[in-house]
């Protein structure tokens, strides 16, 4: 089995469905030109925007031009390998969710364990199903508009708390303005109020 196989086939006489203005945009990285080349149009059949690159370097610079939401990458590549390249992406988006697929040959049970400490999301050994890789990209997007939901929902409500702290402190003005600014005074009594 080639490393083709990894991908499946993708019918020849199907048109590639062309993906919409706000499709997920994923990056495929891979040094091998074929598995690039089939990569590709798997992904890109499955809807993606698809943008590719020839290695970790290359990868990194189109990381920051195409801003990708996922990115399926192989593992062993000149110049700077996937683990290498998932760790600088990790480090320049701090709080953003990247869903990072690391592909290789290599399927020992350490690799699998440095690539996840790695902060790698995924790890597909080569070679793959093609059904495989699409059904993991579609669970990929579920997490992601779960992750943007729960992010958009947390800035909701610390806005909805901002407000809150805003209204509770206008009532709390307002209450005050309506309490006497005087206590009365009667001889032989003393009065006092906490308020």
């Amino acid at each position: 089995m080639t490393t083709a196989d990894c991908f499946s086939t993708v019918a020849q006489d199907q048109p590639v469905e062309q993906p919409a203005a706000s499709a997920t945009r994923v990056l495929l990285i891979e040094d091998d030109p074929v598995s690039l080349k089939i990569l590709k149009k798997r992904v890109g059949s499955g809807g993606y925007q698809v943008e590719t690159a020839v290695d970790g370097r290359d990868g990194l610079a189109k990381f920051e031009q195409f801003r990708p939401h996922l990115i399926i990458s192989d593992w062993m590549m000149p110049n700077m390998d996937g683990r290498e390249l998932c760790a600088a992406i990790k480090r320049q988006v701090s709080g953003q969710s990247i869903y990072f697929i690391l592909l290789t040959a290599r399927d020992k049970h350490e690799d699998i364990v440095r690539a996840r400490d790695t902060v790698a999301v995924e790890y597909l050994v080569k070679p793959c199903h093609g059904p495989d890789l699409m059904a993991r990209l579609r669970a990929a997007e579920r997490l992601l508009h779960l992750q943007r939901a729960l992010a958009l929902s947390n800035r909701q409500l610390k806005q909805a708390g901002v407000r809150i702290e805003k209204e509770l402190q206008a009532i709390s003005n307002i209450q005050r303005s309506l309490l006497p600014q005087r206590l009365p005074e009667a001889p032989g009594y003393r009065f006092a109020a906490h308020y």
